[in-house]
């Protein structure tokens, strides 16, 4: 081997090297090391410790610890869970890329009117509380009147009940509820809660709101006493009316999709999200939860079109599209202009006569209702004597209508002539005026009979 060149031995070596890599990977793999990376998902739900490099076949351990409000689910890797221990200890043999999967619950308070319901996922959630938790609709009668726009209507939302200790947001109505409310409430029913309307100017003191009352069912009365400081400022009897409601809870991230239903002949008149009138909707979704929701869907009874037209010559009240709540009534007055007559009103589509007004009674459907008027012209019927003309005065007549008179002399009397627009047409005792399409005047002289 002393003899052998120095090229040959080189090779020997690099062969003899190669041969512990492809036959013995083991030997090798066990002084390797190996490297642990943690996270957290999501980043805000908790922390992560133990990642690190490490050698071939150590025991490590890494640890989740979650936030404030927050749970600790399971550790996964590739999106596949190895442990649902916050602790969990492995033996290190190959890299490890690991996750905390944290959650956390939220509600959502949904409340709705009168006329329907709000479904989950296609699915009724019966959740309905009967303690606090909720939406209520304050209204106090001040003791004192003409207090220049101080509220008297508040919407509070009580967000978290422990025994009888609950806490939530207050806030003038049409306002978002961003002033903290706080309160109790006994096992008889005995309720008592304040919140502190801080003042928009300087020189007027802030104001504390104290209620107190009692619980029946879903309604609190009792008395609201307003205090600046020490001093009694208004006080006066209140009433609140929970609105129907489910609590439902979500974990961060979850969706879930709500589905209005309004019952029958009702429809959705609106939806408010987070205190955000939305318009009329169907359906909502809140995506990818994470804090608190409010929504409340509004119904209101299905409304039907009257159309209302007149011609001309007259006019209707009220006219255009009417909107009518179902089985409501709805009544028109029908007027003609000087010099003009009803002449028909049509109601969907079938005559009711010249009639001076109309009633809809119990609307459920689309309806109609047309007014036609006629022009009229003026005769004027006068005599001479004591006899009479029938009829007499100025007597309407409608445009292309006839219109006849009768003469009758008094006693002792006879028609000595009759003249029309002026014209004599002789002694007659009867007259008509044919298709008549202008004013015209009818006069009869009516002279003594003297006897022999």
């Amino acid at each position: 081997m002393k003899n052998m060149p120095r090229s040959i031995l080189l090779c020997c070596a690099l062969l003899f090297i190669v041969f512990l890599l492809t036959s013995c990977p083991d030997k090798l793999s066990k002084v390797e090391s190996h490297e642990v990376l943690l996270s957290e998902n999501p980043e805000v739900g908790g922390e992560v410790s133990g990642e690190g490099t490490f050698k071939y076949g150590t025991e490590v351990t890494v640890e989740a610890i979650p936030n404030e409000d927050w749970e600790f689910v399971n550790w996964t890797e590739n999106s596949v869970e190895v442990s649902n221990e916050a602790e969990y200890t492995f033996t290190i043999t190959q890299n490890r890329e690991l996750v905390a999967n944290f959650t956390k619950e939220f509600t959502i308070t949904v409340t709705h009117s009168h006329g329907g319901n709000v479904i989950i996922n296609d699915s009724l959630s019966i959740q309905s509380y009967a303690d606090i938790l909720g939406i209520w609709d304050i209204v106090i009668t001040w003791s004192v009147k003409d207090l220049n726009g101080f509220p008297n209507n508040f919407a509070m939302l009580i967000e978290k009940q422990t025994l009888g200790e609950f806490t939530g947001l207050v806030g003038p109505e049409g306002s978002v509820p961003d002033v903290a409310v706080t309160g109790s409430v006994k096992e008889n029913g005995e309720i008592e809660f304040s919140f502190l309307l801080k003042s928009p100017i300087p020189p007027i003191p802030d104001r504390q709101f104290k209620f107190t009352g009692s619980v029946v069912c879903d309604v609190i009365t009792g008395l609201c006493q307003v205090y600046e400081g020490k001093d009694l400022y208004r006080q006066g009897p209140f009433e609140a009316e929970k609105r129907q409601t489910q609590i439902v809870t979500a974990n961060y991230g979850e969706s879930i999709t709500f589905n209005m239903q309004p019952q029958e002949h009702y429809l959705v008149d609106d939806i408010q999200v987070d205190w955000i009138s939305l318009g009329s909707a169907n359906s909502f979704t809140f995506e990818n939860v994470d804090q608190n929701h409010y929504m409340h869907a509004k119904f209101g009874l299905r409304t039907y079109t009257i159309t209302a037209t007149a011609g001309e010559g007259g006019s209707i009240s009220p006219e255009g599209e009417v909107e009518v709540e179902h089985g409501s009534n709805q009544e028109f007055q029908i007027s003609p202009d000087e010099g003009y007559a009803i002449e028909d009103v049509i109601v969907d589509g079938s005559s009711v006569g010249p009639v001076e007004s109309y009633t809809f009674d119990r609307v459920v459907s689309e309806r109609s209702i047309e007014a036609r008027f006629i022009k009229t012209h003026i005769i004027t019927a006068t005599s001479l004597g004591i006899g009479t003309i029938v009829p007499s005065g100025e007597v309407a007549v409608l445009h292309g209508s006839s219109q006849s008179f009768a003469m009758n002399p008094g006693d002792d009397e006879k028609i000595g002539d009759v003249l029309v627009d002026g014209v004599s047409v002789g002694s007659v005792d009867y007259y008509v005026f044919l298709n008549v399409t202008s004013d015209h005047t009818i006069h009869v002289i009516f002279e003594r009979i003297f006897y022999q």
